[in-house]
């Protein structure tokens, strides 16, 4: 959702350059790569289910500070700690699966889980734009 409202960022935080919006998308994709090599030994060792918990109160709590972000670099920094907690899910999906279902019904439990993950970016942003 904020890759398509860069340019009300930029208006927003008074940014000349066009490049400089597009940076909080950036970093939350950066953050997204970087997450799981954290997240995914750290269930190992904990449990899948308290690093869910906590890894998405921090994600909550970043997005809400986004919203009050008065600067650029602000913004950047907390969309990257948001992507950080928020990749527990994309990472940790597989591995949940496999807990939750028998191997007679993980390849279909995996496949809908996939058609979600793959759909869902696409639909939020026709959704957001209506």
């Amino acid at each position: 959702m904020l890759a398509i409202s860069d340019l009300h960022i930029a208006d927003e935080l008074r940014l000349s350059s066009i490049y400089t919006p597009r940076l909080p998308v950036a970093m939350f994709l950066f953050g997204l790569g970087i997450g799981p090599l954290y997240l995914e030994p750290l269930s190992e060792l904990r449990g899948r289910f308290i690093v869910y918990i906590i890894s998405y109160s921090i994600f909550t709590l970043f997005n809400l500070g986004c919203s009050f972000a008065p600067n650029m670099s602000f913004l950047a920094t907390l969309r990257f700690s948001a992507s950080l907690a928020s990749s527990a899910g994309p990472c940790l999906g597989g591995s949940s699966i496999g807990d939750m279902f028998t191997r007679k019904n993980q390849d279909r439990a995996q496949a809908i889980y996939t058609f979600g993950t793959t759909i869902g970016p696409l639909l939020g942003g026709v959704i957001g734009g209506i």
